[in-house]
């Protein structure tokens, strides 16, 4: 684990083969009893999202969702944040690529908000009405480079319409 790198931009990052494996251990510290988990269909059937799930399972109320477009569409966020708003989870991690991170942020406001993800758009001034205390925290696990998503604090959800 010496070649696991850390900067902070506008939290912790940490980067490098094998840094998957810390997560437990930043969990530790936490209150949580929850997790969503959100990968996308390929990266969850493969081995290493498998193991990292059974080291979750022994400690938390595990739920996955991989049940969304390479291009996100807001139905599938506002029909996910109706199954999790009575019980909401107290993280989400997001392991993927930029749509994986993309659906973890949208999810993180519409469920704790309660209000279909559209609501939101920035462009039309929904950014307003995100209240910070209502956000459940994210933490982002990247498969892949280039999108910059888990460093981003905006996701690009297309209107299903």
């Amino acid at each position: 684990m010496s070649n696991i790198s850390t900067y902070h931009y506008p939290t912790t990052v940490h980067f490098g083969p094998g840094s998957s494996a810390i997560i437990d251990t930043h969990l530790k510290d936490q209150q949580i009893k929850k997790i969503l988990l959100v990968s996308d269909r390929g990266v969850a059937s493969l081995p290493f999202f498998t193991d990292l799930k059974k080291v979750f399972d022994r400690r938390f109320d595990i739920a996955v969702f991989h049940d969304f477009s390479p291009n996100p569409v807001s139905d599938e966020i506002d029909l996910e944040t109706k199954k999790h708003f009575s019980n909401k989870p107290d993280l989400i991690i997001g392991i993927g690529g930029g749509a994986s991170m993309d659906v973890a942020k949208a999810l993180s406001v519409s469920i704790g908000h309660d209000e279909d993800i559209l609501i939101f758009d920035e462009a039309l001034g929904g950014d307003e009405r995100i209240h910070s205390e209502k956000l459940i925290p994210v933490w982002a696990v990247p498969t892949t480079s280039g999108t910059g998503s888990e460093v981003g604090r905006s996701a690009l959800i297309s209107d299903s319409e």
